[in-house]
């Protein structure tokens, strides 16, 4: 049971993009169609974000879903990762589909 856990919490999502923070940076310079979300904690956003992130944590996601919108690509980050896969697997599972998320 914990093994299966601790697998489900890193295994790699289906059809999540991972983005190089080169990658990240060259579609930060191009405007269009994205939203880039941080999905740490508040007072982790306040201590340093990425400049144009909304944050959104993790632990409030579900509810605030109605801020995300679907017609764009969404781009999540976070401190290790982690939270970027859970967030990916809530969205997907709510029907967005252009999803990516800093490596």
């Amino acid at each position: 049971m914990v093994g299966w856990f601790v697998y489900k919490r890193v295994a790699p999502v289906k059809n999540l993009r991972n983005l190089t923070e080169e990658e990240l940076r060259e579609k930060l310079r191009v405007t269009g169609n994205k939203e880039l979300i941080d999905v740490r904690e508040t007072h982790e956003f306040y201590s340093g974000h990425i400049h144009g992130a909304v944050n959104i944590p993790l632990s409030r996601l579900k509810q605030r879903l109605k801020e995300l919108p679907k017609d764009k690509e969404l781009i999540l980050y976070c401190q290790s990762g982690m939270r970027n896969k859970q967030a990916a697997r809530i969205l997907q599972k709510k029907n967005y589909t252009d999803v990516s998320h800093l490596s």
